[in-house]
């Protein structure tokens, strides 16, 4: 690797990822560990099995825009992440490599993840709900291309699911995140009228 390509990812791993990550990532950490939790790694194989001890104070659940692989680097360092769902079929080619490299699991499982059609199957919303109740599966970073609708969708429905959240106030914070309701009409009327426990 050369100087410049070494100094360049010092300075997005050390400086430009904390202090711009919300502004250009759309990101952020939408909840924390409540207690203490010890949850089990699973690598390849049981011999690489070990349990990671994660504070009351640690992130749990992470948002972001399409992230490309050194910022995955940034968020597996920082918060040890076990898992990624990615809401598009479209991701950086050195995702799965750095996913490897970390032991994280890159979930890739709904069907429809489409800006349209995400949540719109009822699968596909058992599915994450699913995922969202395993506690395996965290810290858990959710992402799509802008990491607003798609997204928002997604964390609104932990919101109300896990956080007892009002919808509205799923809708609201989705607003924070640059979603657009106009342009996706459904979102905001899936998340206003989502009924918990479905």
């Amino acid at each position: 690797m050369s100087t410049f390509k070494k100094v360049n990812r010092w300075l997005n791993l050390k400086i430009i990822y904390p202090l711009f990550s919300r502004i250009y990532w759309n990101f952020s950490v939408v909840a924390k560990f409540n207690a203490p939790a010890a949850l089990m790694r699973q690598g390849k194989d049981s011999s690489e099995a070990h349990t990671d001890l994660f504070m009351g104070n640690d992130a749990k659940l992470l948002r972001s825009r399409f992230p490309n692989g050194e910022f995955i680097e940034y968020l597996a360092r920082k918060y040890r992440l076990k898992s990624i769902l990615s809401l598009e079929d479209d991701y950086d080619k050195d995702m799965d490599i750095i996913c490897a490299k970390y032991k994280i699991n890159h979930i890739k499982s709904l069907n429809h993840i489409s800006a349209k059609t995400i949540f719109q199957d009822e699968k596909d919303l058992k599915k994450y709900l699913k995922l969202i109740h395993n506690a395996n599966n965290f810290p858990m970073l959710i992402r799509c291309r802008a990491g607003a609708d798609r997204t928002g969708v997604a964390c609104a429905l932990y919101r109300i699911e896990k956080q007892r959240w009002k919808n509205f106030l799923a809708w609201l914070e989705m607003l924070t995140f640059f979603h657009v309701p106009f342009k996706f009409k459904w979102a905001s009327k899936f998340v206003l009228n989502y009924k918990k426990g479905i």
